[in-house]
């Protein structure tokens, strides 16, 4: 999980609080965030990067803007509303079927 750190500024982790501590202790500028019992550390200031690594890795795809705002918040972090459409899953437009005159030409 360290490596994954150095690395890519975030790494994911199932353990428990323990790990966050001796972390903590040798690297103090590593944060943590949990959601949905999921828990994602990562560096002071690439919070933005790990929260678009934890909304793209999510389980499900059905998420609204409560649950949105909710993870946001939880990271840190304000996205323009261009960039939280991107995470929100929207139902698909129904096509409406076209009605077309049929006139029939023998009535003409």
């Amino acid at each position: 999980m360290l490596q994954e750190i150095l690395e890519k500024g975030y790494g994911r982790s199932k353990r428990g609080y323990r790990s966050y501590r001796t972390l903590k202790k040798y690297f103090p500028s590593i944060q943590r965030a949990e959601v949905n019992g999921e828990t994602i550390y990562f560096w002071r200031g690439k919070n933005r990067e790990a929260l678009k690594a934890f909304l793209g890795q999510m389980h499900t795809k059905v998420i609204n803007y409560g649950k949105l705002g909710q993870i946001i918040r939880t990271f840190g972090v304000e996205l323009p509303k261009g960039e939280k459409e991107q995470f929100l899953a929207r139902p698909p437009k129904l096509k409406k079927p076209k009605l077309q005159n049929s006139i029939d030409d023998s009535l003409l």
